[in-house]
Order: structure tokens, then C-alpha cells, then sequence
């Protein structure tokens, strides 16, 4: 007997019929509904979810956001609003901007009628899950904007140190090194010494080499070289199928689809359809978005402004992204949007400044980050650090860098 006092199993009497339900010896349907949902099911609070529920919650979205410098008076905001119409009437002539939204619909995530299987998308997400089944580690190998880029979708998306962690600490992902044109030789040997370590597991002592990018550069070429020789030698290669990665991840002619990264990014388990959908979102708003409120034509206006006050061409100011985004500068220095590192004025910055980090603060005294924003900077504010605002992010720079061109 349970503690109601009846058999397990058996229902209530005023479910079945007695002299409670009104039937005698009859079933009754309604009281059964009524009696089941009230008597025998626990329903979780309205607003609670739980914990074993085939329910999720729906990742944030939120946009992020381009502020222009407020301390700007006279000369430079009178520029700033010079520009941002003649900058807005450039906007339509912009071939349509829709790398991420074609990419996600030829993978079925925007319920377009599409074959999933034959879309670039799955067979890059297809070879990545191939690669982390195969091998423990991987090395990245790409030209300096390339390589960079990697490394920030590392920074931003991954543990902050994903390649010290155990396999099970990975989540079965394997650790994954970069290597560029402007690394130095104790960087290369190192890494090699690393891969000669044997262990006796065959996933655990297994690496393989994906390029990313063009590779045009001879150093990054003799770099691809070396690790192919060594891991001949070695049998260390499990397969990367480099061919997946040059026909899915090939940039456009301008170079700005972003596409490079997303293989080594998804062999680190980050979510690369998120990035994409970031992008795409970034592209809608380009498209869409009302005049002055266009982080896009804000971002243009600001560098034209400052360039046209320095009697520079632009680009003048440079990219200022947290410590460990500094792949970021070099991507976007590529792309021709903000000055290389090295060269941006010392006056003249964007700061990029991330408002929730991923994980909590450390101390209740110790803000998550210092205040980064100094006058006449302006800023790009992203909500949080994850998939989709990154994506955003690549999507503005990228935009901009083509919208920029177009102005002339």
C-alpha cells in the first residue's frame, strides 16, 4: 500500500465510479482528466523548467551596439554629421550583403527548402566532427589576419585555456594550436617537441595540420611544409581533409566572407551555425536599419571623420580589442578598415569592450573588467562574449570595410 492508503498503481476512487463520481461501476472521463492532472502529475510552477525537460531556453540575441565619441564637439562632430548621409546614400549601392543569411538558408536554418546534406555548412560541420574523432590535437596553420582570427574565436568562444584541459575536460574536443608567419623558430620547435610526445593511445598521440585562409605567405607555406614532413615521418596525420576547409572556407575575392575560421572553430567545439547567425543578423540590420541608428554607417562616419580632421586618407584610428583579441586588430587591419597595430595613432582608437563576461566575477569588490572607453574614443559594445555577438562583430568590421571602399 502507498502512503494514500491505496495499491500503487490503482486510481482514485472518485476517478472510477462510485458513489463520489455519480456512476456507478462506469467510467467517467471527465472526472479521469480532471483527477489525473490534479491528484496524480506534479506540475512544475508556471515559469519553471525542468531540470530532465526536452525544453530549452533560446540563447540571447541581443544586438551589439557602436557609440560614437560623446565627447565630441565642433570640428569633429560637425564631420561626423557631414558624413553620415553622404556614407547612408552609398548604402543601397552595396551589393547585397547576405554571405551568412545565403550560407545559413543553404543549410536549412532560416526554413528555406534546402538539402541540408549537400550545403558547404554540413560538410565542414561533417569534417570537423571527423577530425575530433580521430585526433587529440591539431594545428592551425594560416597567414597572420587568418591565423589571427582563429585565435579570437578561440578567446572568445572556447575555455580560456582549452589546451591545458584533460580530453573529458574538452569534452572530447581536441586541443588546438595555431601557428603563423610571425612566429618565431622556438615557437615552431617547441610546438613540434610537443607533438613528438608519446603517450601509447593512439587518439591521444594522433595530430593533424588544417590550413585556414589562402596561406599565401612563403613563411606560412614552409611552415605547412615542415608539419607535413614531420607528420609523414611520424604518422601522425588522422586525415583533416584540408580539401573540406579550402572549398567551404574560401574568402571572396575582397576577402570578407569570414569564412576561414569556421573549421578549426568547430574542431574546438564552438558553435559556428551561432557565429553565422550573428553575422546574419549584422546583415539584416545593415540592410534594414534607420538612418543615425546604423552601427555599420556610424562606424564608417567615425573614421572618415577622424581622418578628414588630420588631413590623412583613412584608414587612420585603430581597433581596440580586450588583451586577448588582439587577432581581432589583425583581421580587421587586413580587411583595409582600421590601421595594423603597430601603426594605429596614438589619439585615434575604437575600443571593443565586452559588458558580461562568461564567467562570474571573482571577488564581489573586483569589477569583471577596468573601464576602457577614454573621451573622443568611441566603442563597440558587445552584450556578452559568445557565438553571436562575435559574429556580429565580424559581420560590422567586414561591412564596413567594403562600405568604406565604395564611398572612395
Amino acid at each position: 500500500m502507498g502512503a494514500s492508503g491505496r495499491a500503487p498503481g490503482r486510481l482514485p476512487k472518485d476517478v472510477v465510479g462510485g458513489a463520489g463520481a455519480g456512476f456507478k461501476g462506469s467510467f467517467a472521463p471527465a472526472a479521469f482528466t480532471v483527477a489525473v492532472a490534479r491528484r496524480i502529475l506534479t506540475v512544475p510552477p508556471r515559469g519553471v523548467i525542468p531540470s530532465m525537460s526536452v525544453i530549452r531556453p533560446r540563447p540571447p540575441t541581443d544586438p551589439i551596439m557602436h557609440e560614437v565619441p560623446a565627447a565630441w564637439t565642433g570640428g569633429a562632430a560637425d564631420r561626423f554629421r557631414d558624413w553620415v548621409p553622404r556614407i547612408e546614400a552609398a548604402r543601397p549601392r552595396l551589393a547585397a550583403p547576405d554571405t551568412a543569411t545565403a550560407i545559413l538558408a543553404g543549410y536549412g536554418t532560416l526554413r528555406a527548402p534546402a538539402r541540408r546534406r549537400e550545403s558547404p555548412l554540413f560538410a565542414l560541420l561533417a569534417s570537423a566532427r571527423r577530425v575530433r574523432e580521430e585526433v587529440d590535437r591539431v594545428v592551425v596553420v594560416g597567414d597572420r589576419p587568418d591565423r589571427g582570427l582563429v585565435d579570437l574565436l578561440l578567446a572568445a568562444c572556447c575555455h580560456p585555456l582549452h589546451v591545458h584541459l584533460s580530453r573529458a575536460g574538452r569534452g572530447g574536443r581536441p586541443q588546438v594550436f595555431t601557428l603563423g608567419p610571425e612566429d618565431d623558430d622556438d615557437r615552431v620547435q617547441g610546438l613540434l617537441d610537443l607533438l613528438a610526445e608519446r603517450t601509447g593511445d593512439a587518439l591521444r598521440d594522433a595530430w593533424s595540420v588544417v590550413p585556414t585562409g589562402p596561406c599565401a605567405d612563403r613563411r606560412t607555406g614552409l611552415l605547412l611544409a615542415l608539419l607535413g614532413s614531420v607528420r609523414g615521418t611520424a604518422g601522425g596525420d588522422a586525415g583533416a581533409a584540408p580539401e573540406v576547409d579550402r572549398a567551404s572556407s574560401a574568402p571572396t575575392a575582397a576577402g570578407e566572407a569570414c569564412l576561414a575560421p569556421l573549421l578549426p572553430a568547430a574542431i574546438a567545439g564552438i558553435d559556428v551555425v551561432r557565429i553565422l547567425e550573428g553575422m546574419a543578423a549584422m546583415e539584416r540590420r545593415f540592410a534594414e536599419a534607420a538612418l543615425g541608428s546604423n552601427p555599420v554607417v556610424t562606424f564608417v562616419a567615425v573614421g572618415r571623420a577622424l581622418a578628414e580632421g588630420d588631413g590623412h586618407a583613412p584608414p587612420r584610428r585603430g581597433l581596440h580589442p580586450p588583451p586577448s583579441w588582439q587577432g581581432l586588430a589583425e583581421w580587421a587591419a587586413a580587411l583595409g578598415v582600421v590601421a595594423p597595430p603597430t601603426a594605429a595613432g596614438a589619439g585615434h582608437g575604437t575600443v571593443l569592450e565586452v559588458e558580461s563576461c562568461r564567467r562570474r566575477p571573482f571577488g564581489p569588490d573586483v569589477p569583471p573588467q577596468p573601464p576602457a572607453v577614454a573621451a573622443g574614443l568611441d566603442a563597440i559594445r558587445l552584450p556578452r562574449a559568445d557565438e553571436h555577438a562575435v559574429g556580429q562583430v565580424l559581420a560590422l568590421l567586414a561591412l564596413a570595410a567594403r562600405l568604406d571602399r565604395l564611398v572612395g
